[in-house]
């Protein structure tokens, strides 16, 4: 990242501030809150740079509830993916590369793990796939975020699930065989 000296120095610049100030408590709140700053400048600068523009854009039918399935026994909602088989070796073991993201749509998380899994993927010679999760992006399994929606269905128990159904999906889409690798990466929750 091109942002990243500029970054440094004012981290660095907050701690001779924090030094010659002569107090710790200023120091240490300084130097925390300039670092969390950095963070997210540093999130915000690799979604708004497009550093990995080879994935297609995908949708598939979810299930709304998992856990109650039987009051909704049909009911799906349409889940975006993206995914990237350029490097995909089928016929000789490549791996699926599953990469789990949480509270943005999918393109930024894209922009934020690709460039390292991107290498990986070409050297294992793997297909790579990145459900977006329910509630962010494009992908909403409810026109309303009515608290009674949220606390039934946006849980860590459905989104699992998701990840559990999207593997069947894509098992079935890509016509995965069952002695095919999956690795999962992520960050969140």
């Amino acid at each position: 990242l091109q942002m990243m000296p500029d970054m440094m120095l004012v981290f660095l610049l907050a701690i001779v501030i924090g030094v010659c100030s002569g107090s710790v408590q200023e120091f240490i709140s300084l130097s925390l809150s300039t670092s969390r700053d950095m963070t997210m400048m540093t999130q915000m600068q690799m979604m708004k740079e497009d550093a990995s523009p080879g994935y297609t854009t995908a949708q598939f039918d979810q299930i709304v509830d998992h856990q109650n399935n039987n009051d909704n026994n049909n009911v799906t909602f349409v889940q975006q993916y993206l995914y990237n088989d350029t490097f995909w070796d089928r016929g000789h073991g490549g791996p699926v590369f599953l990469l789990v993201g949480g509270e943005f749509g999918a393109s930024a998380w894209w922009s934020m793990l690709i460039p390292t899994i991107l290498p990986l993927a070409q050297q294992m010679k793997a297909l790579i796939v990145l459900p977006e999760h329910r509630f962010f992006g494009s992908s909403f399994p409810v026109p309303n975020l009515h608290v009674d929606n949220l606390n039934k269905l946006f849980t860590f128990e459905q989104a699992i699930s998701d990840l559990a159904y999207f593997h069947g999906y894509v098992s079935s889409k890509f016509e995965v065989s069952s002695s095919t690798p999956w690795v999962a990466f992520g960050c969140s929750y």
